[in-house]
């Protein structure tokens, strides 16, 4: 038998559960904003086309997800070499020690004394001081993230762009699609509250509201 980590799905590997429900989130609401919003600029559309402009919306706003993944990793990267290049330009340990505190007090300090987050700063110095200086570049975890990233959100709007290929009748396609995102925003809260002490109803009914809230908010804006 593998262990719990071969055995770990995919999008489990590149993304973490919060990114992974963000994803959802964001390609539910993207097509259900979608949806609503054509049907009220464009009038009467056949189910073939909300189809395929459904499909291709998400198909779009899953590349460009992709891109922006790989932009903010190589950025945090960036900012963790940044740190240790401050870190290892300081002129004293003092001034290493404020450079260090500066970027982790906000996350350590709940957690620790004083005492005691002085003293990890003082081996994260130590660390940093024997690293040899890196460049930034585009690693191959950054590409399976990207992929895992464009792949979620676009995923997640296969199952409402369904009624649109099974029913001719544009407006009863449409209906039952829109239905079909609002139980998922349901379904996706429900299951997430396993990763919060959420009662589970009470998430599911939670995250349907805020994103039909944030679709009313999209469409009253024209996006």
């Amino acid at each position: 038998m593998g262990s719990a980590e071969e055995k770990q799905s995919f999008f489990g590997t590149y993304l973490a559960p919060s990114e992974s429900l963000s994803e959802i989130i964001f390609g539910l609401i993207m097509v259900l904003g979608f949806t609503s919003t054509a049907r009220l600029t464009l009038g009467e559309i056949t189910s073939q086309r909300f189809l395929l402009a459904v499909i291709g919306c998400n198909l779009a706003w899953g590349i460009v997800d992709g891109v922006m993944y790989i932009l903010g990793s190589v950025y945090e990267r960036s900012q963790r070499l940044r740190l240790a290049d401050a870190v290892q330009r300081a002129q004293d340990e003092q001034a290493a020690l404020a450079v260090v505190a500066g970027a982790l007090d906000e996350v350590m300090a709940p957690l620790m004394t004083e005492e005691q987050r002085i003293q990890v700063y003082l081996w994260v110095i130590a660390r940093v001081k024997g690293m040899t200086p890196r460049t930034v570049h585009i690693t191959e975890g950054d590409v399976y993230g990207a992929l895992a990233s464009g792949l979620l959100v676009f995923l997640t709007v296969l199952p409402v762009a369904v009624p649109f290929w099974l029913f001719d009748d544009a407006q009863r396609a449409l209906r039952i699609s829109n239905l079909l995102c609002v139980a998922m925003l349901f379904i996706v809260g429900y299951s997430w509250a396993g990763e919060t002490k959420m009662n589970r109803l009470v998430a599911g009914l939670l995250l349907m509201f805020v994103g039909l809230v944030m679709v009313l908010i999209t469409v009253l804006l024209g996006g």
